[in-house]
Order: C-alpha cells, then structure tokens, then sequence
C-alpha cells in the first residue's frame, strides 16, 4: 500500500506542478496581450505607441507608460484621480497606489513570486532603434525592417519596479541572454524562457536557448532580424 501510495504521489505532484504552471503562463501570456492591445488602441488614438517615460519640470522621470495606457485596459476611477503635476510617487498619487492597488495586478506574472504585487512583471527595453526610443515615441511607420517581429514589452522577474514607476531596461545595460545569470535582462520564473509581447500585438515565448545577437535584433525596429526564433 505505502508503495502504490508513494508512487501515486510521484506521478501526482509533478503533473499538479505543471498544471499550475500552465496556468500561470496562459495568464502570463493574457496580460500581455491586454498590454499589447492597450498600447495599439493607445496608437490608433494617437499616432503613435506612448513615449516610455514622461519628464517633469525638474527633467526628472516622472510618469511611466504603464500609466498612459491605464484608459485603455479597462474601466477604472484610478486614472481621473491621478495627478500629472506631480511624480508618480507624489502625496495624490502616493495615496492612489495605496487604495488602488488592484490596478497594478495586470502588470505582475503569476509566477512572479519573490515580487509584491505592485512591482511589474513587463517593462519596455529603451534605447535608440527600439520601440521605445530614449526621447519622444515611435509609430509603426518606424517599423522598418523586412521581416520578423520586433519586441515590444518584455517580461522581467523580480523587477523591483512598482508598476507605476517610470523605470525599465536600457538597452545599452542589459544582457541579451533570455534568464542571465548574470546582469539585467529578459527573465522570468517560468521553466526555460519568458514571454514577451510584439510590436504587431503577438505575444510569444521566448526561450532560454536563444542566442544573444537574435535577442537584440529582435529589439530592433530597424533590423532586417529573424523571421522566426
């Protein structure tokens, strides 16, 4: 009986783990979606995606783009509230995460565990050639290379960002290995690569064993890439 029990049990809890983290990645990868359609509405309104950072009078960042698009993913008495003359951590808008902090759950991975709830799971990667340039917004008219996708908002474990905080990757201090060992990059606690959402609205998983240079070419909006990784 202990035996049939014992082996009960060791075909049991590896297939609960795997169902529970099927979940989570389905949810994961729902997020990003959410995020991705609230970035292209965000376009069509516009013109253009949201500028990743927007700065104060003092030059300082002070509003991120996870708060621009917060109209678009649902119906919501947080954003009239919010106050743009002030930082995003000012005394208005300090209270707001307090009492609203259920509107942050869209920007945290399930399986983000070791993170509070408020700090997000998916941040932009920055820096000249991406969909995220340094200073003003791109479109996708910006969108010039031939073939493949280009990376859009990228999933980050353990980030030590609140989700309203206008702070992301860079991507001249980043590591182009998916899950580094060492250094800032693309991570997640989800087995062997993280999910990422694309400047045409997909959403994709990412694997470990993806090399470096494809990593970076896939940010760039500009170069020829892969048509698949």
């Amino acid at each position: 009986m202990v035996t049939l029990l014992a082996a009960f049990l060791s075909w049991l809890i590896p297939a609960v783990f795997a169902a529970r983290e099927a979940a989570h990645r389905s949810q994961c990868r729902n997020s990003l979606k959410q995020i991705e359609l609230a970035l292209h509405n965000y376009h069509d309104t516009h013109g253009c995606f949201p500028p990743a950072v927007i700065y104060g009078p003092d030059g300082k960042p002070w509003h991120s783009w996870r708060l621009l698009i917060v109209p678009y993913l649902e119906s919501s008495p947080f954003y009239p509230q919010y106050s743009f003359d002030e930082p995003w951590n000012g005394p208005n808008n300090q209270r707001l995460t307090e009492k609203y902090d259920g509107d942050g759950w869209i920007y945290h991975c399930p399986t983000d565990t070791d993170s509070p709830p408020d700090h997000t799971s998916y941040v932009a990667v920055i820096g000249e050639g991406t969909m995220w340039p340094p200073d003003g917004a791109a479109s996708l008219d910006d969108v010039t290379k031939d073939q493949g996708p280009t990376l859009h908002v990228v999933e980050v474990s353990d980030s030590g960002v609140h989700w309203m905080e206008p702070v992301d990757l860079r991507l001249d201090a980043m590591s182009f290995s998916v899950s580094p060992a060492k250094g800032v990059g693309i991570r997640s606690r989800h087995p062997a690569g993280a999910n990422a959402g694309f400047a045409d609205g997909s959403v994709r998983f990412i694997g470990e064993s993806t090399p470096p240079d494809v990593v970076q070419s896939l940010l760039l909006r500009n170069d020829g890439g892969p048509a698949d990784f």
